[in-house]
């Protein structure tokens, strides 16, 4: 559902964020074996593809860190109805930056085995979308906050933990999508 315009970094740019990124994975592999830590190391890694790999691709137009080319839940959509490009921005008190797959589980998949293609992991799956703390709530009470139902494996529907919760994914739009006019 993200489908998003190209890269904001540069090719050499991309090149270079995946080294440092494969040396992470690299460091907090040994991290875990040495400490026994393999929580903190998979929260380590998750913080650095954050910050070195999604945060600098997260594309305009946004407000903060919720780009208008993330799939947004119909609640969040509510914020955008009266919102006129440079206009009075809307209300983003309570949305939350949400990882369509939990960012735990494709750290623990980058802790467990080598990926030849890193860079395009983790275009494919560090996938995010823009929902409520109400939408956050269902999320914690199908217990699927941050992880996914039982019998899922990576590869398939990445959405069914908010079909789980009760959300329809299908109700989740881009709003440069349904207007164009904000992409511009």
């Amino acid at each position: 559902m993200n489908a998003t315009p190209a890269s904001l970094l540069t090719a050499a740019q991309r090149r270079s964020r995946v080294e440092l990124i494969r040396r992470q994975i690299e460091l907090m592999r040994r991290y875990s074996a040495e400490t026994g830590d393999a929580q903190h190391a998979r929260w380590l890694l998750k913080e650095v593809i954050y910050r070195v790999w999604e945060q600098p691709q997260i594309p305009p137009p946004r407000f903060d860190k919720y780009s208008l080319w993330f799939a947004w839940s119909p609640r969040t959509l509510e914020r955008l109805a009266s919102y006129a490009q440079g206009g009075k921005r809307p209300d983003i008190k309570g949305l939350r930056l949400e990882h369509v797959i939990p960012r735990g589980i494709l750290a623990d998949e980058l802790l467990a085995r080598e990926r030849d293609d890193l860079a395009s992991f983790l275009d494919a799956f560090f996938k995010a979308a823009v929902i409520t703390v109400e939408d956050d709530a269902q999320l914690n009470q199908a217990g699927v906050r941050a992880r996914m139902p039982e019998g899922w494996e990576l590869g398939s529907n990445p959405w069914v933990r908010y079909e789980h919760a009760g959300l329809n994914p299908a109700s989740f739009e881009i709003p440069c999508r349904l207007r164009p006019e904000l992409a511009l």
